[in-house]
């Protein structure tokens, strides 16, 4: 009895383990494009800076000009596939 209950009390950390790294994916990664959004920017910045990598290393930080005005001309659809088009551009860069 007591081995089943360790091995529940393991099962519940491991999915909330798992839960967790989830919620902090769906925080800081932007749903449509699966870039990192300003909060995943921020702490990849940080990430960086404390020197967890090789010391060589691009962030870049896009704003796509008045894209509000393009929405409402050609419609969110379109301005949706615009946005996954730069970030599949920004990720393919050397």
């Amino acid at each position: 009895m007591l081995a089943l209950l360790i091995f529940c009390l393991i099962a519940i950390l491991v999915l909330r383990l798992a839960h967790m790294r989830f919620l902090k994916k769906k925080a800081t990664v932007d749903a449509l494009t699966q870039i990192n959004n300003r909060l995943g920017f921020d702490e990849e910045l940080k990430r960086r800076l404390k020197g967890q990598e090789d010391g060589k290393f691009t962030l870049v930080m896009v704003d796509v000009d008045d894209f509000k005005l393009f929405n409402d001309l050609y419609g969110h659809q379109v301005g949706d596939m615009v946005l996954k088009q730069v970030s599949r551009g920004n990720q393919q860069a050397p």
